[in-house]
């Protein structure tokens, strides 16, 4: 039910900056947080004198990357399914937000940078076809990772379209979650039955504040809203840090009350030593 997005402990520590978002049961963003539904912990200790206010009406526009899998481990069907479910998500966006396209089988292809012109999108969409022998699904998710970093605010992520099949990439999974992390970026994977290594997509997207969608019976614009809903509708938390600049790694712990809603998101982040 909350994720954190992204951590900031360095522009102005010890004023930490932390995004994060919030959603109910029914993937519905939950609105009107304030200090009394969240609680913050570093490395088990509770702070005091945190502030929260909502950012979802931020001017911000968002920015998604999409990285569609096109090698010959996934059928034209599937293929398709993919390419649908995609147009999708593009109808769903706002006008001036913004997507960027990758398409990945042997290599890393960028198709189209930021734009929220949705007939170019559609075009590079279609454009997608099967061929390669390889995978190279990290590589991808690392260089869309990449690009969406560039942009100055909160409401980003990298949406991937693959069964989860992985071959040739030079990169691992933890280097895209710490990548991921270090960035602010959640990673969201959109699949479908049979997933291949479930488990290691499934961390990158729950370590990195996004989440694996598998299952592809369910109603497809309510899981698109789902994953808008958590990227467009966040908080900022402010408070003072109680660790010191040692350039030690410390878990931040954010607890989310909500009536009958209990959760936490557990994420760590550094601070630069003092000289």
């Amino acid at each position: 039910f909350i994720s954190i997005n992204s951590i900031d402990s360095k522009t102005d520590f010890p004023r930490i900056k932390v995004i994060i978002s919030a959603v109910d049961p029914e993937g519905r963003a939950i609105a009107g947080l304030d200090e009394g539904n969240i609680q913050v912990y570093e490395d088990g200790y509770m702070v005091n004198y945190v502030k929260i206010k909502n950012i979802s009406s931020s001017t911000d526009n968002l920015h998604l990357a999409f990285a569609i899998d096109s090698s010959k481990s996934i059928s034209a069907a599937f293929l398709e399914k993919i390419k649908n479910d995609a147009k999708g998500i593009v109808n769903s966006a706002g006008d001036h937000d913004r997507i960027a396209l990758y398409r990945f089988n042997d290599k890393v292809v960028l198709l189209s940078s930021f734009t929220s012109n949705r007939l170019e999108l559609m075009n590079g969409i279609k454009s997608v076809e099967r061929h390669g022998s390889l995978t190279m699904l990290y590589d991808a998710v690392y260089d869309a990772i990449e690009l969406v970093s560039r942009t100055k605010t909160a409401r980003k992520g990298v949406v991937v379209f693959t069964d989860g099949k992985d071959e040739g990439s030079s990169v691992r999974p933890d280097d895209v979650i710490k990548f991921s992390r270090d960035a602010g970026v959640p990673v969201y994977f959109i699949t479908s039955a049979p997933v291949k290594n479930r488990g290691e997509i499934g961390r990158i997207a729950k370590l990195t504040g996004g989440i694996l969608i598998a299952d592809g019976a369910r109603d497809v614009a309510g899981l698109y809203r789902t994953i808008l809903s958590r990227i467009r509708n966040t908080y900022e938390i402010n408070y003072l840090s109680i660790v010191k600049r040692d350039s030690s790694k410390h878990d931040l712990e954010v607890r989310l009350k909500y009536g009958d809603i209990k959760d936490r998101h557990t994420q760590s982040f550094t601070t630069e030593k003092q000289l």
